[in-house]
């Protein structure tokens, strides 16, 4: 842990919070009459170079990714622990592993839309081919023991997805194989995502990925039971790295709604608990509870902002960023969509400032 290294990048993050966009800067692109209105008033904050470089108010989507690409590259730039970032922008690496997974499952060329361009990898790379000249060549500079572990960590994570796929392709439901093989990639990133926040030793990250197992956790117990998905199954979902150890998120599944809310009781998020279970026993949609999820882990990433030198406050900025255009993306599909303006706004996120 060197926490003074990360004094000259907390100043400048500093800087560029100044950037992101409020709930009353949302508000007013929620309030623009159209799709191209909405984009002519993004073209006064940081992302008006990218909006004016397309040529069909339709690119947006393209805009956006390469705003967030040009964050990321910044950043890196600036952090002297890379790892942490990178760590924390390998989820959409690991995400690509479950597209490719996909592919072999059902026997077809990969799904290149679904595909996302925001990891530290070409997405188009076959993961059995990822190595150290990859990583290299991907412009992700990390210590030669930080590469090998990455590489392992991806590496053996894809042949078990694919171990798993081959073992069961004929005995298993086509649906029920995907989720296993999904629960297999995002086990495989948390585990060694918590040892990389682990290993650096900074509270606050630590923190910080614990409580977004503990939420995970919370919000897959619930879809589990709704889904009726059997506790041997659900076994295999539960993620590790939480403060509630995965074994005790398991048993409290076992025993239902009731299981659920007392092995939250006591912890920051038992309010959710509750209101999450009320929600499910009456059968209603968890789109709304799910959202006040994602608005918890916001309040907790924002205490990043309290933290004068470390790496808490790049990574609550790259966090507000990624939250930051999943709204954007909201606001301009639903003008594109022609959706009511409170629609719109009943589906965004808590922004960071």
């Amino acid at each position: 842990m060197n926490e003074f290294a990360w004094a000259s990048a907390v100043g400048h993050i500093k800087v560029r919070q100044k950037e992101l966009l409020s709930r009353a800067d949302l508000t007013r692109l929620v309030e623009a009459v159209d799709l191209d209105r909405a984009l002519l008033a993004l073209r006064d904050t940081y992302y008006g170079p990218y909006v004016a470089s397309i040529d069909d108010p339709a690119s947006y989507g393209d805009a956006l990714a390469a705003a967030l690409s040009a964050a990321y590259k910044n950043v890196f730039g600036m952090v002297p622990e890379p790892m942490l970032i990178a760590a924390y922008r390998a989820r959409n690496d690991f995400h690509n592993l479950k597209v490719w997974a996909k592919s072999v499952q059902l026997g077809v060329l990969v799904d290149k839309e679904a595909l996302s361009i925001m990891g530290n990898l070409d997405p188009s790379l076959d993961p059995g081919e990822i190595s150290a000249e990859t990583l290299g060549s991907a412009g992700l500079v990390l210590t030669p023991k930080e590469t090998a572990l990455f590489c392992e960590a991806i590496g053996q994570t894809y042949g078990q997805a694919i171990e798993l796929i081959e073992e069961n392709r004929e005995s298993a439901q086509e649906g029920l194989l995907s989720l296993r093989v999904d629960s297999l990639v995002d086990r495989g990133y948390y585990a060694w995502f918590s040892k990389v926040f682990k290993r650096f030793g900074y509270p606050g990250m630590t923190g910080f990925q614990r409580a977004e197992v503990d939420l995970l956790n919370l919000r897959m117990s619930l879809r589990g039971l709704r889904m009726g998905l059997d506790p041997v199954v659900f076994q295999e979902v539960a993620l590790p790295g939480g403060d509630i150890p995965s074994a005790a998120i398991l048993g409290a599944y076992r025993e239902g709604l009731a299981g659920i809310q007392s092995a939250f009781k006591g912890t920051p998020w038992s309010g959710l608990a509750v209101s999450g279970a009320e929600t499910a026993e009456k059968g209603e949609s968890l789109t709304k509870w799910e959202r006040a999820c994602d608005n918890a882990f916001m309040e907790v990433v924002r205490t990043a902002r309290y933290y004068s030198i470390g790496p808490e406050p790049v990574f609550g900025y790259l966090f507000a960023k990624e939250t930051e255009v999943r709204n954007l993306r909201v606001i301009l599909a639903g003008k594109q969509s022609g959706l009511p303006a409170q629609e719109i706004a009943e589906r965004l996120r808590e922004p960071y400032v």
